[in-house]
């Protein structure tokens, strides 16, 4: 599929709206968090220990925002766990769990901060007094990067499942597209890198509602793709074509 480059220069970018292309960008987006815990997890051996515990903290979190409730598209969670292998399944708990347990929550011993008041050592200073208050805090560093070769193998096998379903769902919507006439693609507004934010995508569960143009507006038009490659000849599709085919007369 062709992605956005320097050699788009003699290419005009459309965006599609629908459940099937919204599943298939956040797709994209969880593979994005997996991608940015490889960077950060390659980049673990370093001897500072201190940027060592913040690699691996941010690779936890990464992961974890995969599996996070939010406004991105869901996926059966229980079913990619258990598709993984038994090494890489048990990867996946203790990340969660590290992720949970001191990462994002201070709930054991592994992380601490307390205050603390100074006195001179009298066997090494020679003298007993009192030197002041102060604070301290400690938290748990990856000590190795073994830990970090098994996180990685565990990448490897996620970033495999998303691409596959990406490459699958992403021929769906391109065979839909492929249906269509040059008229119907080319009638879309192109996309612009730095065109306003839209707004939230909805969910899949959510019914799409038909957007009104208010007085003096004119809509543009647009290709919704649903959810499966819908055949052209079905009613929904013909309903589809119907509607892009007036907004088509309607902007002249």
């Amino acid at each position: 599929m062709p992605e956005a480059d320097s050699k788009m220069d003699d290419k005009l970018m459309k965006q599609l709206h629908g459940p099937l292309p919204d599943i298939v960008a956040d797709l994209v987006s969880y593979r994005t968090d997996l991608q940015n815990a490889r960077r950060a997890l390659k980049r673990v051996e370093t001897s500072d220990l201190e940027l060592r515990g913040m690699l691996w903290h941010y690779a936890g979190v990464a992961y974890a925002r995969v599996f996070a409730t939010g406004v991105r598209a869901t996926f059966d969670k229980a079913e990619y766990r258990d598709g993984l292998t038994a090494e890489n399944r048990k990867m996946h708990d203790r990340v969660l769990e590290e992720r949970n347990r001191y990462v994002a929550h201070s709930v054991d011993n592994r992380e601490a901060a307390a205050m603390v008041y100074l006195v001179a050592d009298e066997k090494k200073s020679g003298k007993r007094e009192y030197i002041g208050v102060g604070t301290m805090a400690a938290r748990h560093q990856l000590l190795s990067s073994e830990p970090a070769d098994e996180f990685l193998r565990l990448l490897d096998e996620a970033e495999e499942a998303f691409d596959t379903l990406i490459a699958e769902l992403s021929e769906a919507v391109d065979l839909q597209l492929r249906s269509l006439s040059l008229d119907q693609l080319y009638a879309v507004p192109n996309l612009s890198v730095r065109a306003k934010s839209v707004p939230r995508r909805k969910r899949v569960s959510e019914k799409p509602k038909a957007r009104r143009a208010s007085d003096g507006e004119t809509s543009s038009p647009s290709i919704w793709v649903d959810l499966g490659a819908v055949p052209q000849d079905s009613e929904l599709a013909k309903e589809q074509n119907s509607e892009l085919a007036k907004d088509l007369s309607e902007n002249g």
